[in-house]
């Protein structure tokens, strides 16, 4: 499963053709993709991989079928590429919540929050046959499948440094100049 913006750069090319190499290789493999987007050129291109009838375009879902989707399925992939600004995406927390086993590229925002083969399992950003092999582990070592969903809850607690909104204002209203060195003890 995938949910975000349905861009080159944030990966869905490389889902397609991993879905592609998977099924080429005997698996059997359903990939769904929830966000915006133009479908459209997704279909395109799944067609002409041979996938279109693996590949499902969801388009724009509210956030409670995004989560609900995510326990439905096997395994969330967030597969963006490096040249993608990306931060902290949402959809890492919601999947790492949802108790499914996550699967995350190695792009550069992501490193060092979770830790692959603990967290999730990690896969070089842009490379379908990693994503693909990475996949094929999850099936194939029913014990990583079963750690993963089980440090899930763990994971998402460490994403949560425990910073409340009220608490950062009142801090740079106190000490504007951060003479405590509060600001560098709870930066990422």
């Amino acid at each position: 499963f995938y949910a975000g913006a349905l861009r080159e750069e944030k990966g869905v090319g490389d889902c397609l053709e991993a879905l592609r190499l998977l099924r080429h290789s005997g698996r059997t493999i359903h990939f769904s993709f929830a966000g915006s987007g133009d479908p459209r050129v997704w279909r395109e291109r799944s067609t002409h991989l041979g996938v279109a009838e693996f590949a499902s375009f969801l388009g724009t879902v509210s956030n409670s079928d995004v989560r609900r989707m995510m326990r439905m399925h096997d395994v969330i992939v967030v597969p963006s590429r490096h040249n993608y600004p990306e931060g902290m995406p949402k959809t890492i927390c919601e999947a790492l919540a949802s108790r499914t086993p996550l699967l995350i590229s190695d792009h550069p925002s992501f490193e060092g929050r979770l830790l692959h083969e603990r967290d999730c399992l990690v896969f070089r950003a842009g490379d379908s046959m990693s994503l693909a092999d990475a996949v094929s582990r999850l099936s194939d070592e029913p014990a990583l499948y079963q750690s993963l969903s089980t440090a899930s809850e763990k994971a998402l607690e460490k994403l949560h440094f425990g910073l409340e909104w009220t608490m950062l204002i009142r801090q740079f209203v106190e000490d504007p100049e951060n003479l405590t060195g509060w600001v560098e003890r709870n930066s990422l």
